[in-house]
């Protein structure tokens, strides 16, 4: 029979009796502390199956939030489009808007301009006759060159090209340095262009058609565009200069 005084013989006893460990685990252990390796497993798979899940979850969910920022990142994107759209569109209404309101105010300083300058230009009409070598005789107003264009051939002339010789700038008769009678047609702007040239040498053949009696063409302004000086020295037409002072005020 083997004694067992000390842990030691206990050790060796169950070294040589491998068969009385588990009855002694028994007897020694309590029930949960010998359920615990299975419960540590079944603990384990437990967590495993958990995590898996907390990991399933969490790949869903990160795609959820990766498909909302994605939504929410177009979302801005075209909202910022939108936005600029409108504004590009608003800035460029609000150009328009200048643009149309700048050439109307260019246009309205262009008329006052060649008002100006016409009313200079009358106040001293001989000045026009003078440089031409001539003598002023009268001024034609409105009904003048109506009553010539009533009493002349016009059939071939557009209605508006006749209200337009009628509303000439300026049409004087006069003499020149033999006492013959010739006429004189005038236009005046700021800036004397082609349009003006044109209406000047259409009205100065006007003129002759209906009077029979040779007729000058001439332009006055402060300034002229380069693109009628070749019709100045071929003598088409006569340059009258402005000054700026001329236009001042008294």
């Amino acid at each position: 029979m083997t004694t067992i005084n000390t842990v030691d013989d206990l050790i060796r006893a169950l070294d040589e009796n491998p068969e009385w460990v588990e009855p002694l685990r028994a007897r020694l252990l309590t029930p949960e502390l010998l359920e615990m390796p299975q419960t540590l497993a079944k603990l384990a798979v437990t967590m495993h199956q958990q995590f898996e899940e907390v990991n399933k979850n969490a790949v869903e969910f990160r795609q959820e939030v990766n498909s909302t920022f994605a939504e929410l990142r177009q979302e801005m994107r075209d909202g910022f489009q939108a936005q600029r759209d409108y504004t590009d569109d608003k800035v460029g209404e609000l150009r328009q808007e200048m643009h149309t309101g700048f050439q109307a105010i260019r246009g309205d300083i262009a008329v006052l301009k060649a008002g100006h300058a016409l009313n200079t230009v009358l106040k001293a009409p001989s000045s026009i006759t003078d440089g031409l070598g001539l003598t002023r005789v009268r001024i034609l107003d409105y009904d003048d060159l109506r009553d010539l264009t009533l009493q002349g051939d016009v059939a071939d002339i557009p209605h508006n090209v006749i209200l337009s010789f009628r509303r000439a700038d300026l049409v004087m008769e006069a003499v020149d340095s033999s006492g013959e009678t010739c006429y004189v047609a005038v236009e005046v702007s700021f800036t004397a262009n082609g349009r003006d040239t044109e209406r000047a040498i259409r009205n100065a053949a006007f003129l002759t058609r209906f009077t029979g009696q040779p007729a000058y063409a001439a332009v006055a302004g402060v300034n002229r565009d380069r693109r009628i000086e070749e019709r100045i020295a071929a003598g088409e037409v006569f340059w009258h200069q402005l000054e700026l002072y001329e236009l001042e005020s008294e």
